[in-house]
């Protein structure tokens, strides 16, 4: 069940949101659980951890980006949508790692798009993979995943502290499960998590963490665009 909030100190805004919001949940067949709140102290204060948090941006004494910041330090898996009347503060938005930016006067066109962003998202976090290394059995979440090295039969598993298990499944394999929740096929040797590029060279791919892969220069383009996608969708 996701947990989520929204928070806008106008009641009349408060209450079209989470009426449009629970409708489209209900269509969807997402099983949700809303909570209001009319100022960004109150929601700051809550001891509930949100999956989502749908939050104005125009709020006295803390306003929205204010609020996401203390958000993204106290609550750092959830995840954020602005609404608001103001459309100049979209690409400001994206500087706090927000999911979506919805209109206001949009928002029951806009949300539709939004949803799908989340269930992407929360869906990657939560896939769980039971690897198999020959003698035991452990789970890992795909989200902690950096990228994935092939050796024949194997997969060698990264994770950002550049601590690796040993996993018994081709590399193909792996990508025909999981290319669709952010892992990218860079070279038929690896994969990678897309959140964790840094940068795409002309021949390698750069890690947040300056691990450096090669890329198949065939690849490039169709990389990038994958990377563009995910970035959209996912972030």
């Amino acid at each position: 069940m996701l947990q989520i909030a929204i928070c806008d100190d106008e009641i009349t805004d408060l209450k079209y949101i989470k009426e449009t919001l629970e409708r489209k949940l209900i269509e969807t067949d997402i099983s949700s659980e809303l909570k209001i709140f009319n100022n960004a102290e109150e929601l700051i204060n809550s001891e509930v951890v949100f999956d989502v948090i749908f939050l104005d941006i125009d709020m006295p004494n803390l306003n929205g980006f204010e609020t996401a910041k203390i958000l993204n330090e106290k609550m750092s898996n959830c995840e954020l949508v602005f609404v608001t009347n103001h459309e100049e503060f979209v690409f400001k938005a994206y500087k706090f790692k927000a999911i979506g930016y919805i209109r206001k006067r949009f928002f029951k066109e806009e949300i539709e798009d939004t949803i799908d962003s989340i269930l992407q998202r929360v869906s990657q976090k939560n896939i769980s993979i039971a690897l198999d290394s020959g003698n035991k059995i452990q789970y890992i979440n795909l989200s902690d995943v950096t990228y994935v090295q092939s050796d024949d039969h194997y997969i060698y598993i990264y994770f950002l502290n550049s601590n690796r298990i040993l996993h018994r499944e081709n590399i193909s394999c792996f990508d025909e499960k999981y290319s669709g929740y952010g892992m990218i096929k860079i070279h038929n040797r690896y994969i990678v998590n897309y959140k964790f590029i840094q940068s795409i060279e002309r021949n390698s791919v750069v890690l947040t963490n300056g691990t450096n892969l090669p890329i198949s220069r065939k690849n490039i383009n169709s990389v990038k665009e994958k990377m563009q996608f995910f970035s959209r969708r996912m972030q």
